[in-house]
């Protein structure tokens, strides 16, 4: 085989995978122009979040032990909303029950899963911050679960109809409800804490 034979082989073999991956972005409905302008949607709110949380903070500092749960809190509240996300636009096309059945199931089993990982989430807090800090232990488990019920009243709903205008429009929420929920969530969140903080004071 002379070089010349080689060469068109290796060109042939190169334009069959970039065809292969060219026809599976299609599949997929993967764009990057929807994700480039979720990651940019992103950038702002996280500095929005970041102004915000400095604001807040000192309503979050007095509840000793608080800054302790943040982090699991906005965490969780996060990836129970992606996944809701994603089992809302998956499942509407494979399920045969209405949409705001789709939903609203969805919605409750993150809500469930929610306040059993707050739970969770505040046991281990509360112990840790009762026994490092002198935290209540009973005042971190409210602030756990309460934080986490409310983000779920507020960023579910404001989510699902979010997944639901981006099919709308003929996107696919899989590339722009991530980043989109996960800043979502970030802003609610400090807000709800800072809140909820301050009532347990």
């Amino acid at each position: 085989m002379n070089l010349r034979t080689q060469l068109h082989a290796v060109s042939r073999h190169n334009h069959h995978w970039h065809y292969v991956y060219k026809r599976r972005l299609r599949w997929h409905g993967v764009s990057t122009k929807q994700i480039i302008a979720s990651q940019l949607f992103t950038v702002v709110a996280s500095v929005y979040a970041g102004l915000l949380f400095d604001i807040q903070k000192e309503s979050i500092v007095l509840l000793v032990g608080a800054l302790m749960l943040l982090p699991g809190i906005i965490d969780l509240s996060a990836t129970l909303t992606g996944v809701m996300c994603a089992k809302i636009n998956h499942q509407i096309d494979a399920v045969k029950a209405s949409t705001w059945f789709v939903i609203s199931h969805a919605m409750v089993y993150a809500m469930i899963v929610g306040l059993c990982g707050g739970l969770l989430v505040g046991v281990v807090g509360g112990a840790l911050g009762m026994w490092l800090f002198g935290a209540s232990f009973e005042k971190m488990v409210l602030l756990s679960i309460t934080s986490l019920l409310i983000i779920g009243l507020i960023c579910y709903p404001v989510m699902a109809l979010f997944t639901l205008l981006v099919r709308k429009l003929n996107m696919n929420p899989d590339n722009i409800s991530g980043p989109v929920e996960s800043s979502v969530v970030d802003i609610v969140a400090i807000i709800v804490i800072a809140f909820v903080a301050g009532w347990l004071l």
